[in-house]
C-alpha cells in the first residue's frame, strides 16, 4: 500500500499512532481502516474500539447515527 510506504519514509509508526476523525467524509475517514494497528485508538467524538482492526463506511454510519 502507498501510504504506508509514504508514512515508513516520513518515520511514522503506526504502532503508536492514534487517529483522529473530523467528520464523516469518506475522504476524512477513507485510509483508516487500512492503517489502524492493535495498538492505535481512533476518536471520533469519542474513542471507537477496533472491531479485528477494520471498519467499513457503514460501521461508521451506524456509529454516527
Amino acid at each position: 500500500m502507498q501510504c504506508r510506504i509514504g508514512l515508513k519514509e516520513l518515520g511514522v509508526d503506526l504502532k503508536n499512532t492514534d487517529f483522529f476523525i473530523t467528520h464523516l467524509h469518506a475522504d476524512h475517514l477513507g485510509l483508516v481502516s487500512s492503517l489502524v494497528t492493535e495498538t492505535s485508538k481512533i476518536y471520533f467524538n469519542q474513542r471507537i474500539r477496533p472491531i479485528e482492526g477494520r471498519f467499513s463506511l457503514d460501521d461508521f454510519v451506524s456509529f454516527a447515527r
